[in-house]
């Protein structure tokens, strides 16, 4: 099945970047859409990226974008010179990114973390390109 690149992903000897569209079986694609590489299989939908590397959510109305996906976009948000907002290892605070519109649901540190991590990924790979 094929997978939206989200994060460049190797794969078989080739590096695969974002907006492409990877084939995986779905042993291999499961740890690669919980760690934000790659998205959920779309066989009828191409995957855009926006300038901040970041998916141009095409889900139909019915279908929001994942939590990690809201949280992502959440501390992209969030302003960068209020100390206030951000632990002293330089996380945003859980509390911070509730009250940022769009996140309606209580965020876990453990999930504020992975967010945290795919948002520097994404700085990183836009700042290569």
């Amino acid at each position: 099945m094929e997978y939206p690149v989200l994060i460049t992903v190797s794969h078989d000897g080739k590096t695969v970047k974002p907006g492409s569209m990877v084939d995986l079986t779905s042993e291999q694609a499961g740890p690669l859409i919980r760690g934000g590489f790659i998205g959920n299989k779309a066989p009828d939908a191409t995957v855009q990226i926006d300038a901040d590397f970041a998916p141009v959510d095409n889900a139909a109305p019915d279908e929001p974008a994942s939590e990690l996906d809201r949280l992502i976009k959440a501390i992209g948000k969030l302003d960068s010179n209020k100390a206030d907002l951000f632990t002293g290892s330089g996380k945003p605070k859980t509390e911070a990114l509730q009250e940022v519109n769009g996140i309606d649901f209580t965020v876990s540190a453990a999930l504020r973390d992975q967010a945290w991590d795919q948002f520097h990924k994404q700085k990183i790979i836009k700042n290569e390109g």
